[in-house]
């Protein structure tokens, strides 16, 4: 009894604080060669830079594969942008970050690894956030051949910068934490979320994994695999294994088994 008068106790303080008893959700997305044209689409990818879906590196975060971007010379570019949060504003951003590996085959600057974009419109007019490990320092630098994760978000203090010029911000040259352009710009929105390599930075090749934004306590996270499947064995398809394969996709667990049995030709 005691117990449960604490608990409505902490709960009253909680309500009386104004401070929320809900807790934050994050949703996990897996994207494939399949569903990517719809869910990330390229939105500047530029020859000789190209992406593909791979197994591995290594371990991947999330999965058993990630994006792979290959950007070979200085006029080579890859960007894939996502639309899910297009019109969030800026002040109600709370979470933002992902996985990269930079492979020690990359010939171009040790400190370049893929970025986290935020394409923005403002009132004072359009400009891209861009998010970059090299400018935050206190999360490491870039280590080849492992998987690292920035933290674009990090409680406000993630280093920034513009590619436009916008009144309290200068293009490209100025570097503000995340908390100073929500400062400026609170109700500011965004387009949607982009992963981009290249448009300058010559020879990387890297790949990115478990991609997450949220808002207002909600988030998503896109783990980036290659096709899984086809099943070999109807044992692959028992205990669940059947939601695992989307090459092709099933049903159900009969119709994974039913399509071992004929050779995939049910």
């Amino acid at each position: 009894m005691r117990g449960s008068l604490v608990a409505l106790a902490l709960l009253a303080c909680a309500l009386i604080m104004g401070v929320s008893t809900a807790s934050a959700a994050t949703t996990t997305v897996k994207v494939t060669p399949n569903n990517q044209p719809t869910l990330w689409p390229s939105t500047d990818t530029r020859a000789p830079g190209y992406f593909e879906f791979v197994p591995g590196p290594g371990t991947p975060p999330l999965g058993s594969g990630s994006l792979h971007l290959v950007t070979p010379d200085s006029t080579a570019k890859v960007q894939l942008g996502n639309s899910d949060y297009a019109g969030t504003q800026l002040q109600n951003i709370d979470s933002m970050s992902y996985y990269t590996y930079r492979s020690s085959s990359s010939t171009g600057s040790a400190v370049q690894a893929p970025s986290y974009q935020l394409p923005v419109n403002t009132s004072a007019g359009f400009t891209t956030l861009v998010f970059e490990p090299v400018y935050n320092t206190d999360q490491g630098p870039i280590v080849n051949d492992t998987w690292q994760r920035w933290d674009a978000f990090n409680g406000g203090n993630g280093v920034w910068w513009s590619t436009r010029s916008i009144p309290g911000f200068c293009a490209q040259t100025c570097y503000l934490p995340w908390s100073a352009i929500v400062a400026l710009y609170p109700t500011a929105t965004i387009q949607g979320e982009l992963i981009n390599q290249g448009s300058g930075n010559t020879g990387i090749d890297a790949n990115v994994d478990a991609y997450t934004f949220g808002a207002s306590g909600n988030a998503t996270t896109w783990n980036f695999d290659p096709l899984t499947g086809p099943p070999t064995s109807k044992d692959q398809c028992k205990n669940g294994g059947w939601q695992d394969f989307d090459n092709p996709t099933f049903k159900n667990q009969g119709d994974c088994v039913s399509f071992v049995a004929t050779k995939g030709r049910h």
